[in-house]
């Protein structure tokens, strides 16, 4: 801010932000870089916030990247944490389990994919399963246009397993567009193991504290995987392969030095 006088420079106060705006300034700001990398919205986020509780801001991961404005809807709603809150009863623990259990739970794309799985899986054990002579289910093709005048249906039991065949891939097709249509224009991804990755947000101040952080990711995420596999069947979750982990330690400027966790290239843990 300049006065009207020539060469005169006024000071127009200083503007204080907390650890908390500091935050969500980051998660904006990363946000911002998603959308910028991949425009076409087929990568997902969701936000956690934890303090005595962990608190999801979006309930599911839905077919496309959140907008800005849901999210700075979701931090409106969420509210500012209470400065008077007895510290020793918040914990990063709570939003970084809830984190791991939203990777564990499927995307819209990923369900898909399971069921076209289920669906191939299905016809090659009904085809090792069945003997000769039982009864097979017919399988039917789907109605691409008007038959030929006299043209039947054909019983597939029938013919022979290449014609079996192809009219099932014309059903596995169909399954694949619609598993393209929900990454959107230009944006075929082929499914692979369910991975994810954690990006936290933390004011955490030693190697140590960090240490004890990713010790307790790999626990949850083996729990949760051990969870998983006694849930055979259940199509909305799935065992987790992968998960990176990113830190960014928010602190205060102040005088004087104090220690910061050590910058570390990527480890890998096993879970």
């Amino acid at each position: 801010m300049k006065d009207s006088a020539p060469g005169q420079v006024r000071s127009g106060g200083t503007v204080k932000k907390s650890l908390w705006t500091r935050s969500v300034e980051s998660a904006f700001e990363f946000h911002r870089i998603v959308e910028d990398i991949y425009p076409d919205g087929v990568r997902l986020i969701r936000f956690v916030v934890s303090d005595f509780v962990g608190r999801f801001l979006t309930p599911n991961w839905g077919a496309k990247l959140i907008s800005l404005d849901e999210l700075l809807k979701s931090f409106g709603v969420c509210g500012i944490p209470d400065p008077e809150a007895d510290l020793s009863s918040c914990s990063i623990i709570n939003g970084i389990s809830m984190a791991v259990e939203a990777i564990s739970e499927l995307t819209e794309l990923q369900k898909k994919q399971v069921e076209l799985n289920s669906g191939i899986d299905g016809f090659r054990k009904r085809r090792r399963d069945v003997s000769p002579g039982e009864e097979t289910e017919v399988l039917k093709p789907p109605i691409v246009g008007s038959e030929a005048p006299g043209e039947e249906e054909r019983d597939l039991r029938h013919e022979r397993f290449p014609e079996r065949y192809e009219k099932l891939a014309s059903l596995v097709e169909r399954e694949r567009n619609e598993i393209y249509e929900l990454t959107l224009e230009n944006a075929t991804k082929k499914v692979s193991p369910n991975s994810g990755t954690i990006v936290v947000f933390t004011s955490t101040k030693t190697d140590d504290d960090i240490a004890l952080l990713a010790k307790h990711i790999s626990e949850v995420i083996s729990s949760r995987n051990k969870m998983l596999k006694s849930l055979d069947g259940d199509k909305n979750f799935a065992s987790i392969a992968l998960v990176h982990v990113f830190f960014f330690i928010i602190y205060p400027v102040v005088e004087g030095n104090f220690p910061l966790p050590t910058p570390k290239p990527l480890t890998k843990v096993h879970f």
